[in-house]
């Protein structure tokens, strides 16, 4: 694939594939544990493609994460999806999320990637940008459905807490499996970790 047009295509296609597999497959990407308990894995292929890709990268996996949670809560209305009925609540936080994670691992890859320890830096970026993930959408979910502002604080102290440990192991471990990959085709990191440009993966215009 030294095409970058193509290249750029087939990432998208087999990560926003990997993303409504998760969505619609029961308890793949959305796992209910517990009556107190579900957690969404959906925000790892996210991070991963967005570490891959940047910015744009960020925005279009961003947008993709909330216009399937929205079809899946029209699709399988129940009460946890009846929040993502909302367009604004399923779509904005998530292209929120692809920019926020976008901003943290280029910070991670200025300024971190020759030091001892990537890995533990990319995760920790990785877990704050999942946390935010949860407390942008809590947030908006609250503005347009207030009656949830009293579980708020429960909601961010189990199912957000838990979802942000697991990003934060979970990206630096498959990031540093698929390495070899990422190296033979220049996806988002060179022999020191280190990338130049966020764009150049993107489809030429």
């Amino acid at each position: 694939m030294s095409n970058p047009r193509i290249r750029a295509i087939t990432l998208d296609a087999m990560f926003i594939a990997i993303l409504a597999l998760m969505t619609f497959i029961p308890q793949f990407g959305f796992i209910f544990v517990n009556a107190n308990l579900s957690l969404t894995l959906i925000p790892l292929p996210v991070l991963i493609g967005v570490y891959i890709g940047g910015y744009k990268r960020g925005i279009i996996y961003g947008t993709a994460f909330g216009v399937l949670s929205f079809i899946k809560a029209l699709s399988s209305p129940g009460t946890d999806s009846l929040l993502f009925t909302n367009p604004v609540v399923a779509i904005a936080p998530r292209i929120i999320f692809g920019l926020i994670a976008a901003f943290l691992f280029a910070v991670v890859k200025r300024y971190f990637s020759e030091k001892k320890g990537y890995l533990i830096y990319l995760g920790i970026a990785s877990g704050i940008a999942s946390l935010l993930h949860g407390i942008i959408t809590l947030t908006f979910a609250g503005i347009f459905f207030p009656q949830i502002w009293p579980l708020f604080l429960l909601i961010l102290l189990t199912n957000t807490t838990v979802e942000a440990a697991v990003s934060g192991i979970l990206v630096p471990i498959i990031i540093s499996a698929l390495r070899v990959i990422l190296l033979h085709y220049d996806l988002g990191i060179t022999k020191t970790n280190k990338r130049v440009s966020h764009d150049e993966i993107t489809p030429e215009k």
